[in-house]
């Protein structure tokens, strides 16, 4: 089973894991409302698991923060609602879409 967490915190910052069976499939930086950086174990995880990665990281800021922003571009937050903005992207926390699964997100 593929799971989603949360593996340390403090004030500000957070690491997130995917994991499947103890192994760690990606990892996800965040300071406050910025998703930082965005990490796989190699690129068959990232062809799996990238579209669920980020709308995890998403959902979870989208629920804490009025925006929430990224410090990299990726075409697949655009069709999450996000938009260019100082070398990273953001989007208003009311107006992210999940439904959306054009342009390649949403993994088959």
């Amino acid at each position: 089973m593929v799971k989603f967490s949360c593996e340390n915190s403090d004030k500000n910052a957070a690491r997130y894991a995917l994991t499947q069976d103890g192994t760690t499939l990606a990892t996800v930086l965040t300071a406050g409302n910025t998703i930082q950086s965005v990490s796989f174990r190699d690129k068959t995880a990232e062809n799996m698991y990238r579209d669920f990665t980020l709308r995890s990281a998403v959902f979870l800021l989208r629920d804490k923060f009025p925006t929430v922003k990224t410090a990299f571009s990726d075409p697949l937050l655009a069709v999450l609602g996000f938009v260019p903005c100082d070398g990273g992207m953001e989007a208003d926390s009311l107006k992210i879409r999940f439904d959306n699964c054009r342009h390649g997100g949403c993994n088959q």
